[in-house]
């Protein structure tokens, strides 16, 4: 028989340390009588080494009797005279009867690529298109498992996580591909897998938005735990990238979903240079504000309370610093942020509109890094890094303001005594218990404080934490527990006249448990469950004078509490290759709860404090009213093409708290109210159908997505409420019913020199509030536009990366002008003069437009620079458009007349700064 030959690839250096390590190897007298397996095992417990053979080859094995120490290697040529023994300098031994062993590789089969002499410092050029490797070899095999372990086993558990190596942690929606199979699995929400295979080689392709594709040849000898660790693509230009899913836009069950990741959001312009990743998805479809300076959503033409926020499974009630000019989240620390605005998952409930989904980052688990920026108005640092290397990490980001000296110069007296600060901070803890389960904790807290001219301010704050535990309990079934809390505190004090001074606080507390199952029955078959219960303790808090010249009453309004609970199940299935379905089931409980005073008013008539008939008492914790819901969701996926499909999906929800505001934008002012035993829960369904495809592999991808949806029980206000001091607001609150319906095309192309995306969006959004009477009825009880209503926006976010250190972007956006009601004429009447009104919301201001501008300069882009850097010149209103945000009326001479108010009429020019110290790559 011609012999064989057996080449083990051993990737090391051979020479004097394997040689020393060699010396060290020796065994005496304790391993005589030993048989061969316990040998090994004594062995290998007492030296850094791993024993590889044939039963067959050592089955003549004959241990010598030992007097003194001996070398190892000596020893088993001495009890295997027949066997070829052989080491590779890193403990690895080969064992063999007849078969040639090669522990070295020569250069003629894995020939090593080194760098580029001119270019060993810097980093790769974007324009070129074959990536360049650096000192290593293709072809490295790394095993995980341990033999022993894995014997009599047919199949393997393999898991872990996919990380980021360039400072993001764990990766969600990571896709891993095993080549040998053509099937795959996505990392889940905290960027964890879990993979059962024949034992074996395999050849996993691992990719995730923003980072480079990457292989890794794994022989998998028994369970283990294998981290995949993905390189940052530097190649790219670093703007704000938009997915739909952790697979394919095209391919994946979501309708209306959006991704965005904060690598590189400094290059899109904004107001003042200031880092917004919510104000950036506000040029994505469908999603609309009321104007600059403002916050909250219009999502498909509903109201701002019926979205929802959260940032680690936290819910924060106010996102806003400084009125609404800047987000109260610090972009720096954002992973990723996602919003559903149809068929939202069973697992949400408690809104109507969309879920704005935000992760924060997760430490690095190996290295430590600092990076922070300053802009005009702010200043930003973030530290990251292990606490202990590889199982545990923490990230602290923190945010302040220092705008008051742009006030100080501003030639106004009242901005000249006007102060503004606000800050924010977040820490993220993570910490790898085992290879089947982690816990995380999470905290958040922001504050803003504004005196305006010394006679208005404004105090707010948030406060939130989580604690998760993350286990999976097998290859196919992973659990999330957390317990949630957040306090969101809002106070108001207006000094302007001084008898009519007053100051008012609230406060509403949410605290939330919740479990989140998965279970992965198949490749083709997933079920998700699970439950949460929400408390809520709404304090609307007092309004009470202000010095000693106010004559204002004092009020002390009521606590509410509520418990909103729920339970899920959703399921998605792929029936055929084609076809894939998606269904689920979410029901809601909602009990408002005592103690409370409760009027009861005169059936059929309108409710004012003259209808009052009777009064309620409720004890602490006694249930005043409750309400069962059950919500749907349906959605389904058809393949024509790998690079076309066709969905749809309907799904319902109900909402138990709401805004008291009667402001077209969110106010400081506003407060929460729970349902009552007066109002009814909103209720809402919405139906879905789209068209998504993408071409020239992947690298551009379009959609068109139309909806309906249906709002019933919407809460309104009556002509004049004052909902300050109302301590009965269901005395001004109205319920109707918003009908909205639109189509949204948008074009991508999310990689390259040149990428961003164009969209356009149709929409109409109409309201009808009709009682039994005028006094409960809106417009005389006809339709109308709600505040909402912009039929057309348009919106282009445009990125070009000339050359590695310069990049220019771009945006444009065009909004039909919002609805709004006028004056119509004036006239006296017994001595007063009384002003008419067209129908609400008949006229609208004009169309608003804008553009803007930003470059990027990116400092020196060696490796090894202790700091690295940048700077970033935005133009905000490059055309120096005069947009309305509002107009208003005023008697002038007798006179009614009308003026506009602009927010930025004139091109605003910022320059911020972005420091990192480390390697650029990492």
């Amino acid at each position: 028989m011609p012999s064989s030959k057996l080449l083990v690839f051993i990737f090391c250096l051979v020479g004097a340390s394997g040689l020393c390590q060699e010396a060290k190897w020796t065994i005496g007298p304790a391993y005589n009588g030993l048989d061969w397996p316990a040998f090994v095992r004594k062995v290998e417990e007492a030296h850094p080494v791993r024993i590889f053979y044939k039963e067959a080859d050592v089955a003549g094995f004959q241990s010598p009797e030992l007097t003194g120490e001996a070398p190892l290697l000596s020893f088993l040529q001495s009890g295997l005279p027949q066997c070829r023994i052989a080491h590779d300098g890193m403990g690895h031994i080969f064992i063999s009867r007849d078969v040639e062993i090669v522990t070295e590789l020569s250069t003629a089969i894995y020939p090593e690529v080194a760098p580029p002499a001119d270019r060993a410092d810097t980093l790769p050029d974007p324009s070129r298109e074959l990536a360049e490797t650096t000192h290593q070899y293709v072809g490295q095999v790394i095993e995980v498992g341990d033999v022993r372990k894995g014997a009599g086993k047919l199949k393997v558990t393999l898991r872990g996580e996919v990380q980021s190596l360039s400072g993001e942690g764990a990766l969600p929606g990571a896709t891993i591909l095993i080549e040998e199979l053509g099937t795959g699995v996505a990392t889940d929400e905290n960027g964890a897998y879990e993979i059962v295979l024949k034992k074996g080689t395999y050849t996993f392709t691992v990719s995730q938005l923003n980072h480079e594709e990457e292989q890794f040849k794994l022989n998998l000898l028994s369970d283990g735990t294998y981290n995949f660790r993905l390189e940052g693509k530097t190649n790219l230009l670093k703007g704000v990238t938009v997915t739909s899913n952790k697979f394919d836009r095209v391919q994946s069950t979501k309708m209306g979903f959006e991704r965005l990741t904060t690598k590189g959001i400094e290059e899109i312009p904004l107001v003042l240079g200031e880092k917004d990743i919510l104000k950036v998805a506000s040029l994505l479809a469908g999603v609309q504000s009321v104007g600059e300076g403002t916050a909250g959503f219009n999502v498909r033409g509903s109201p701002a309370d019926q979205n929802l926020f959260y940032i680690d499974k936290v819910p924060i009630y106010n996102t806003s610093h400084l009125l609404g000019f800047f987000s109260a989240f610090n972009s720096d620390a954002i992973s990723e942020f996602s919003i559903s605005k149809s068929n939202i998952p069973a697992k949400f409930g408690g809104r109507l509109a969309s879920i704005f989904d935000i992760t924060a980052l997760e430490g690095d688990k190996e290295k430590y890094k600092v990076r922070g920026g300053i802009s005009p108005i702010t200043g930003n640092i973030l530290f990251e890094g292990p606490v202990q290397k590889d199982k545990s990490s923490i990230m602290v980001a923190v945010r302040s303001t220092y705008s008051n000296w742009i006030l100080k110069r501003i030639q106004n007296d009242d901005f000249n005594r006007t102060r503004v600060n606000f800050a924010d901070g977040i820490v993220k803890f993570s910490q790898q218990l085992s290879s089947k389960s982690r816990i995380q904790a999470f905290g958040y807290y922001s504050f803003d404080d504004i005196n305006f001219a010394g006679t208005t301010n404004f105090d707010n704050s948030n406060l939130g934490g989580s604690l998760s535990w993350n286990h999976f309990f097998n290859e196919k079934i992973n659990m999330n527990l957390a317990v949630i809390n957040s306090r969101m505190q809002l106070g108001v004090a207006e000094r302007g006249i001084p008898f009519e001074a007053y100051r008012q606080n609230s406060e509403l507390l949410h605290q939330e448990a919740r479990m989140d199952w998965a279970w992965r029955i198949n490749p083709r078959h997933e079920l998700t469950f699970g439950a949460n219960a929400i408390l809520y303790n709404n304090d609307r808090g007092t309004f009470l004078p202000s010095g000693d010249r106010s004559l204002i009453e004092p009020i002390e309004f009521e606590v509410e509490k509520g418990l909103e609970s729920g339970i899920y199940v959703s399921e998605e299935w792929q029936p055929a290759a084609r076809l894939t379905l998606t269904g689920g089931l979410r029901y809601n409980q909602y009990h408002y709860l005592g103690p409370q005073e409760v009027f009861q008013y005169q059936e059929g008539a309108t409710i004012t404090e003259e209808t009052v008939t009777d009064t309620l008492q409720f004890r602490q914790g006694e249930s005043i009213v409750t309400h069962h819901n059950l919500d749907y969701r349906v959605g389904l996926k058809y393949s024509i093409l790998p690079n076309l499909s066709v969905k749809a999906s309907y799904n319902t929800l109900h909402q138990y708290l709401f805004l008291l505001s009667n402001t077209i934008a969110l106010a400081p002012t506003d407060r929460w109210k729970l349902i009552d035993y007066h109002t009814e829960p909103m209720s809402g369904q919405q139906a879905s159908f789209g068209v998504y495809g993408s071409f020239a592999d992947k690298k551009y991808n379009w959609s068109t997505e139309f909806y309906t949806k249906q709002v019933r029980e919407l809460v309104e206000y009556r002509d004049g409420a004052n909902l300050l001091v109302n301590e009965f607001p269901e005395r001004d609150i109205l319920q109707g019913d918003l009908d909205a319906w639109g189509v949204e095309l948008t074009f991508k192309k999310p990689r390259g020199r040149l990428n961003g995306w164009v969209n356009y969006t149709y929409s109409r959004s109409r309201v009808l509030v009709r009682g039994e009477d005028e006094a409960s009825s809106i417009n005389f009880g006809r339709r109308y536009p709600s505040n909402f209503d912009r039929p057309h926006v348009a919106n282009v976010v445009l990125n070009y990366k000339f050359i590695r250190r310069f990049s220019l972007s771009a945006n444009m956006v065009y909004q039909s002008g919002r609805p709004i009601t006028y004056p119509t004429n004036t006239y006296t009447q017994g001595g007063f003069r009384i002003i008419n009104f067209s129908e609400r919301n008949r006229y609208r201001i004009p169309d608003y437009f804008r553009v803007d501008l930003s470059v990027k300069f990116e400092g020196n882009l060696r490796k090894e620079k202790l700091l690295h850097s940048a700077w970033v010149i935005s133009v905000y209103n490059l055309l120096g458009r005069d947009n309305v945000y509002n107009e208003y009326f005023r008697y002038n001479n007798n006179n009614l007349r009308g003026y506009r108010l602009s927010i930025f009429a004139n091109p605003i020019v910022s320059i911020s700064y972005q420091f990192k110290f480390g390697n650029y790559d990492n």
